[in-house]
């Protein structure tokens, strides 16, 4: 079985003449029919290759996992173990190895009912309720709205009808919300939670591309049919427009790939697909 990543990480080790940091090559493994949950480390790529792991840790001993930041250009993650044993990592990759680790340790908190759905939050800027910390959340659907929760709390929610647009990349998922912000997170499957907020939400037939210093990469934008803001970089007071075929700064913002997109002639609104808005090109900065 392919293991669910492999990253270059560090651990802190014990040593007879103090303490230090130690770098392996990690493949990180969740549970299957061919092996336990667990994480091989690996002293080089020759090894790897040849899979001949230096140390295997088993997550199936892991009873709870903590991001950590000191200081440190990297926050620490804390693997507590059964026997009250402590392993601390850091990785370049964090959220990634963040996501990894809680997806193979706890498979059963990742298998949600068919209106929730596991998320890693990634804190960002440009939330306003700048307080929550990164971790393990699900968003869950209701009639009335989507919400963020934590366990069995409820730490935001969101109305349909405030969530402007949504936003889906490899593993990313964000969603921007009027008075809110934009909230991003870490996903298996981003595409499903926005096929699933359709049931919800009316989307545009066009895609265009948002102006905003995110934390995670998107190539794909679904913006809210209803009504849309006139601004894509002012989330927490947004003026809005109807869209009766009149384009907005959303669409007049688009980056030209976009435009090169199959959109059906209905998208364009009856507004005339002229040679100036094709050649129209603007840089999207996605961090």
């Amino acid at each position: 079985m392919d293991p669910l990543s492999v990253l270059k990480i560090e651990i802190w080790q014990q040593k007879f003449f103090g303490k230090d940091w130690k770098s392996y090559i990690a493949a990180i493994f969740g549970e299957s029919e061919f092996g336990r949950a667990r994480i091989e480390l690996f002293t080089s790529p020759k090894k790897i290759k040849a899979m001949e792991p230096h140390r295997t840790i088993l997550l199936d001993q892991c009873i709870a996992i903590k991001s950590l930041r000191n200081g440190e250009e990297h926050p620490q993650i804390r693997l507590r173990m059964k026997d009250d044993a402590e392993l601390r990592l850091r990785c370049d990759q964090h959220s990634q190895l963040m996501t990894c680790l809680s997806t193979a340790a706890f498979p059963k908190k990742w298998h949600f009912s068919d209106d929730e759905y596991p998320v890693l939050l990634v804190p960002s800027t440009l939330t306003t309720k700048r307080n929550l910390a990164e971790g393990n959340y699900s968003l869950r659907f209701s009639k009335e709205d989507l919400s963020l929760t934590h366990g069995n709390t409820q730490v935001q929610h969101f109305p349909y009808h405030d969530i402007l647009w949504a936003a889906a990349g490899e593993n990313s998922l964000g969603i921007a919300v009027e008075n809110c912000g934009l909230y991003e997170f870490i996903c298996d499957q981003p595409l499903l939670i926005i096929d699933h907020m359709r049931n919800y939400i009316r989307f545009k037939n066009s895609f265009p591309a948002v102006r905003l210093s995110t934390k995670r990469k998107y190539n794909r934008f679904y913006h809210q049919a209803r009504e849309i803001a006139t601004s894509g970089s002012d989330l927490s007071n947004s003026k809005k427009k109807n869209s009766n075929g009149v384009r907005t700064d959303f669409e007049e913002n688009a980056d030209s790939e976009w435009l090169r997109l199959p959109v059906p002639p209905k998208a364009l609104n009856g507004v005339e697909h002229n040679e100036r808005r094709i050649d129209h090109s603007v840089e999207v900065n996605n961090h």
